[in-house]
């Protein structure tokens, strides 16, 4: 089901929102001014009113440093470093003003401290500003050539300012390194890319997506490349599980600088890493600071609530979905993620509520609609089922398996026809579906609107899926094509050994339909249905989702 990965993707992005609300919100701090000699900037002060408690007191204290340490410095290393330390705090929270005119104070005063040039190199990049934060890297490394993070910025600089070739120089330099630097790997397949070279950027994805499996954005950079090359199903394969993680490097200046942040999102931010690094008592602490912070912060209950889940506390992870709820009816996730909870602890009819609040909430949230309509199915509600399985198709109109169950759903609620029409769709996406054409053959062979030709069509089928292999249900499948046509002796003859070989499986009592279906043959009547209503088949496992193959066996 891909949760935890489907949660982080949708809880980060809420940070920007914020904080682009507040960009526009700023007041003077102080005029500019000289000191040393140098002319400084004033630096925008935000209204704190629009900010969390947390982050206001916090911006509000290290103003207060930071005016302490202006005033009494005695030297322009003291007033660089002052300005720097407020640039931390105010790009910690995303405030690219402010912080960018203390970062320019800081190298205007000193120009031998690393520090103030990498953060001035973000805050440029971060402001769309490549060419500066190519100055500023380079500076960095002129004064800190052994610092790694550095040279990765530097090239992503390159690439954005659409100069590759320098680019992939300093991306070599990381490999050369570092043969399994995942983030490297990523600027030269993105550096193929560009060039056309689909095969190289293939292998540069590959690579880092073997060094680093959790940094999910591989899987769209592999699927658009492989769909370049024409290779579709491998293109759909890595599109189905893209997300938005990045590939990783160690950078300990932007860990410094995140650690000044006092927001829920920060702490929400370090929750959701922990989690990816499979550190879930970590993502508890942090996410339960965030939501210290912000009790009202709904992502963050979710979050932790995926946490919780993950340290087998399912209790105290449900009752974190429900606060979030509680808090905003309309998150999907958290509605969707305590319908799971309790579905996958066999409490069906509880779930499908939630279940049922999710897709109202987000009506695209295919999963959702997936496990509605088997809950549906497990609890006998074929139609509704049917219904639901409709969506996901309608979602994901080349999934053979979801047309199957939307078949298989219609079957169960007696509606043959709808039946017939859902795997005509489904067999032609992949005319060689084994199980598919087995539900064909047996609804052709008892659906009462079956024409002739289409009970012939189910005969030739059974007979190629019996020649294939001659188990149980093949030789069921195949009595009742021959029943269909009013080849009542051979169909008790397959029947025959369709029992045969329930013997082997537990008994023909353990098989609904066997001997009804055998007595009616002797009476020279067809098959009535395709399976009994008691057949595992209309309750298939929720969460054993099939990979499509094209053995029809």
């Amino acid at each position: 089901m891909h949760v935890i990965r489907r949660a982080i993707q949708r809880l980060v992005p809420g940070l920007a929102v914020t904080l682009l609300l507040a960009g526009s919100l700023w007041a003077q701090d102080d005029n500019a001014i000289t000191r040393f000699g140098v002319e400084l900037e004033a630096i925008p002060f935000p209204d704190l009113e629009v900010f969390q408690e947390a982050v206001s007191d916090s911006l509000q204290s290290a103003r207060v440093v930071f005016k302490t340490k202006q005033a009494g410095a005695q030297t322009p290393r003291e007033l660089a470093d002052a300005y720097g330390r407020l640039g931390m705090h105010y790009q910690a929270h995303e405030m690219q003003d402010p912080a960018g005119a203390a970062y320019r104070n800081a190298v205007a005063l000193i120009q031998d401290d690393a520090r103030w040039f990498y953060y001035l190199g973000l805050h440029d990049y971060e402001s769309g500003q490549h060419d500066a934060a190519i100055e500023h890297y380079r500076r960095v490394m002129a004064l800190e050539p052994t610092y790694p993070a550095v040279r990765m910025r530097l090239g992503l600089a390159f690439l954005d300012s659409n100069r590759p070739g320098e680019a992939e120089t300093v991306f070599r330099q990381l490999l050369d390194k570092d043969p399994d630097h995942a983030a490297a790997l990523t600027g030269l397949g993105r550096v193929a890319f560009r060039a056309e070279d689909y095969a190289n950027s293939i292998d540069y994805f590959e690579r880092a997506l073997v060094a680093q499996p959790q940094a999910s954005e591989l899987h769209y950079r592999l699927g658009m490349a492989y769909r370049q090359t024409g290779d579709l199903e491998r293109a759909r394969e890595h599109l189905e599980q893209r997300g938005n993680i990045k590939p990783q490097y160690p950078d300990p200046l932007i860990h410094a600088m995140q650690g000044r942040s006092q927001s829920s999102q920060f702490y929400l931010q370090q929750g959701v890493a922990a989690g990816k690094e499979g550190n879930f008592e970590g993502a508890v602490n942090a996410l339960s600071m965030a939501i210290a912070v912000n009790p009202k912060d709904d992502a963050a209950h979710v979050a932790l609530g995926l946490a919780l889940e993950q340290l087998g506390q399912h209790d105290a992870a449900g009752m974190k979905y429900e606060e979030a709820l509680r808090i905003n009816p309309e998150n999907a996730e958290a509605a969707f993620n305590l319908a799971l909870l309790l579905d996958q602890r066999d409490l069906t009819e509880p779930a499908i509520p939630f279940y049922e609040q999710a897709v109202t909430n987000n009506a695209d949230y295919t999963e959702a609609w997936y496990l509605l309509g088997h809950a549906n199915m497990r609890l006998g509600r074929y139609a509704r089922a049917a219904t639901d399985f409709t969506r996901v198709a309608q979602l994901q109109l080349d999934n053979v398996h979801v047309w199957h169950l939307q078949a298989l759903a219609f079957l169960a609620a007696g509606q043959c026809e709808d039946a017939l029409t859902a795997l005509a769709t489904a067999l032609a996406i992949n005319p060689n579906r084994g199980d598919v054409i087995q539900t064909q053959a047996r609804t052709f062979a008892t659906c009462p609107s079956a024409t002739a030709e289409q009970q012939q069509i189910a005969l030739a089928d059974a007979r190629a899926l019996y020649d294939l292999r001659p188990d149980l249900e093949h030789a069921e499948t195949l009595a009742m094509a021959e029943a269909a046509l009013g080849n009542y002796q051979d169909a008790a003859d397959y029947q025959a050994q369709a029992m045969f070989e329930s013997f082997k499986l537990g008994g023909p009592d353990k098989f609904p339909g066997l001997q009804t279906n055998m007595e009616r043959y002797r009476d020279q009547q067809p098959a009535e249905e395709a399976w009994p209503a008691s057949h595992p088949v209309f309750a298939p496992d929720a969460f054993a989702y099939p990979t499509e193959s094209d053995d029809p066996s």
